[in-house]
């Protein structure tokens, strides 16, 4: 379950997650920011230490290391699904054959 802490449309959103795992109260929180620059916006997700019960925040954090390549790879798709909408929109075709 998320709750939504701050709403700044196409800027920010603060976020607090209920850890999926069997240790009530045990949450984290995450901001995503868009950051305008040269080559378009950067997308910045920030995420907090666990909080709650001592055995949930342990195992969280292990679970978060476990989920780390995972986590990054479907950044790298998101990114390419992303661009290849940037160029549909523009009339382009994507040279990434990798999708």
């Amino acid at each position: 379950m998320q709750t939504i802490l701050d709403w700044q449309p196409f800027e920010r959103m603060v976020f607090q997650q209920l850890v999926p795992i069997p240790f009530p109260e045990t949450t984290l929180l995450f901001e995503l920011r868009l950051i305008p620059n040269d080559k378009g916006t950067r997308l910045i997700e920030t995420t907090s230490e666990p909080r709650g019960p001592l055995t949930g925040r342990i195992l969280t954090k292990l679970m978060l290391k476990l989920m780390t390549p995972q986590a990054k790879r479907h950044a790298i798709q998101f990114k390419k699904e992303i661009e290849r909408d940037v160029l549909a929109k523009k009339g382009m075709q994507s040279t990434d054959n990798n999708t």
